[in-house]
């Protein structure tokens, strides 16, 4: 019986199924080593307010297919919703302040530099670890934060990896060999990247209806066209195409490298991450709703029929990639279809960019070589912002520029206690005109100016709810709220209601997910594999979804955890381990592009 969207709906919000009232014809019997295995598939922002009216239309095939198949639900996220935090919680169990992934760049410990979260700054074992260390085999292909690419029983295939075209083939040095493991491995995929122009446009065209050639051949994720102003509708009209156009052929990539790889390895576990639905929505979901409880866009009715079905489009595409792995995986094996979060209309209070530090400038606290470029001139600076998190959320971490800690250090360590509770009051006192606070709330945080701490050492609340007309006075000068808070341009934002489908050998068929959240990943998949699950790991095995039989045959057995114990690669586990990582973090010859994409997706300044 086909469902309607309001009754899947319904049954996802309510869970109207459960594991006594699944459906009977359970797959046949596989070997026991086969019946084992896991797909585990990451689609970054994908949610059911786009997924359930496309399949009641006979749409996304492939994961309808699984959905029948097997068991679906609510994943639910937490904030702050940034993928390498998200991602890394999904691949080990653990919360991002256990694992150490905590955000996508991070401040370097005594310096102004900021570089990419990397596999080095984790200190939890993740799926690849675990499987590697219990004797099983791991694949992993483009999985957030695994540069440089660990020793494991199997491959990994770093998310650094994919910024390769966008930097010169030369002068890339040692850290080349670690985008892959085995490092021999880079010049079998490297190949595999190369998207034929017929294949890319074709795909471009079935999702966006545009030609490649439509797209700004001056364009670049790199950094803005000669002649095109970043805030004018045409840098926005090029920007969306560009950057779909380049998801896209990642996609097409990392598909064709999964194939050809599962085939050579077929490892026990294998895991591949696609962005591409996220980066799409966040910019073309102001034509797929244009208006909403939440927003409303200035979309004209051509546009929103020119455009309102990219993401539709590029939902279909996804599916289509995941229907070209499955054929290589086959019908024996477990899948598991996850996202991180979901995505809604931008609500209005995610609709600004926050500058502070222009704010910093105008109060004396801060001092600009060039402040178009966010040049700061350190010597005479006393606090920033670096806007290394989210830069459109309204807490922001603030970092003193400490003597003895920092290299161009302005305030003297003796004055740290007191300068730091002299900036709270002074920004907790600071208002507008009109007497409207500009922060709601400014804490101290546990920050200490011990050699090499990284960590914020205040935290600000902005006030969202400034009218960006109203007027802050400082000197004596009045400057608008507009000039330190802007307009964002994407229209999609995240939401915490992801999904997951599972289905395979071991899933009971029909039952709908109640509860599950993203903690909730790495336990299941590790039950369904045969593995212990730790008990230090935050969330729970879905035992729901797990047939009863294989329950019986296999029960759940827990371990106190998987930590303290030698990696796969011989290095010591848990303290020691994480001492070794915080010594070397390590920078990769793509930082410098994976950073300007983030700028251009709006995730950092």
């Amino acid at each position: 019986m086909k469902l309607s969207v309001a009754a899947l709906l319904a049954l996802l919000l309510l869970g109207g199924l459960t594991a006594g009232q699944a459906c009977a014809g359970e797959p046949g019997r596989k070997s026991e080593a086969a019946a084992g295995k896991v797909v585990l598939i990451g689609v970054d922002a994908a949610n059911w307010k786009v997924m359930l009216p496309l399949m009641d239309a006979g749409g996304l095939p492939n994961m309808a297919r699984l959905m029948r198949e097997g068991a679906w639900g609510v994943l639910t996220s937490e904030e702050p919703t940034s993928s390498p935090t998200l991602w890394t919680t999904i691949a080990t169990g653990m919360s991002r302040k256990d694992h150490g992934i905590e955000d996508f760049i991070i401040k370097l410990p005594g310096e102004y530099e900021t570089t990419p979260v990397t596999s080095d700054m984790r200190r939890r074992k993740a799926l690849w670890n675990i499987f590697s260390e219990k004797g099983k085999t791991a694949g992993f292909i483009n999985w957030w934060a695994t540069w440089p690419a660990e020793k494991v029983d199997g491959f990994i295939v770093s998310s650094n990896l994919f910024y390769l075209p966008m930097v010169e083939k030369s002068g890339r040095g040692s850290t080349m060999k670690q985008m892959t493991y085995p490092p021999s491995l880079l010049d079998e995929v490297g190949p595999l990247m190369a998207v034929t122009r017929e294949d890319l446009g074709e795909n471009y065209k079935a999702i966006t209806g545009l030609r490649l050639s439509e797209v700004d051949g001056r364009f670049s994720i790199e950094g803005v066209p000669e002649g095109l102003d970043p805030a004018s509708d045409e840098y926005a009209t090029a920007f969306l195409k560009y950057t779909t156009m380049k998801m896209c052929e990642i996609e097409l990539g990392s598909t064709a490298m999964g194939r050809s790889l599962y085939k050579k390895y077929s490892p026990d576990i294998f895991g591949i991450y696609y962005q591409g639905i996220d980066t799409v929505q966040h910019e073309w979901w102001k034509y797929y709703e244009p208006r909403s409880s939440r927003a409303s866009f200035s979309v004209s009715p051509e546009d929103a029929a020119k455009y309102g079905k990219v993401i539709p489009n590029y939902y279909e595409f996804t599916d289509r990639m995941i229907g070209r792995l499955l054929e290589e995986a086959g019908n024996g094996t477990n899948v598991i279809i996850v996202s991180d979060h979901g995505m809604m209309a931008k609500p209005l209070d995610l609709g600004f960019v926050f500058r502070l530090n222009r704010l910093f400038d105008r109060l004396g606290l801060l001092k600009f070589l060039d402040e178009e470029k966010n040049d700061i001139d350190f010597s005479r600076t006393k606090v920033i912002d670096f806007g290394h998190n989210d830069y459109w959320k309204r807490e922001r971490s603030l970092f003193v520029n400490l003597k003895g800690r920092d290299k161009k250090g302005a305030v003297e360590k003796k004055d740290y206690e007191a300068f730091r509770k002299k900036l709270a009051a002074e920004l907790t006192g600071l208002k507008t005109v009109n007497g409207v606070s500009v922060f709601k709330k400014v804490g101290i945080a546990t920050a200490s100016h011990k050699e090499g701490q990284a960590g914020a050492d205040l935290t600000a609340l902005v006030n969202v709810d400034m009218p960006l007309d109203d007027v802050i006075v400082i000197n004596g000068r009045g400057y608008l709220v507009s000039d330190f808070i802007s307009k964002r341009t994407a229209s999609g934002e995240h939401d915490l209601s992801g999904i997951i489908i599972a289905s395979g050998p071991r899933i009971i068929k029909g039952v709908n997910i109640k509860g599950a959240s993203i903690y909730d990943v790495t336990p299941t998949v590790l039950a369904i594999a045969g593995l212990p699950v730790a008990r230090d790991m935050k969330g729970r095995v879905l035992s729901e979804i797990i047939r009863g039989e294989e329950l019986k045959k296999r029960p759940i057995k827990y371990i106190s955890s998987y930590e303290g114990r030698p990696g796969a690669d011989g290095r010591a586990g848990d303290k020691a381990q994480a001492k070794e990582k915080k010594k070397r973090i390590k920078k990769s010859v793509v930082d410098e592009e994976i950073k300007k994409k983030l700028r251009s997706l709006g995730y950092i300044q």
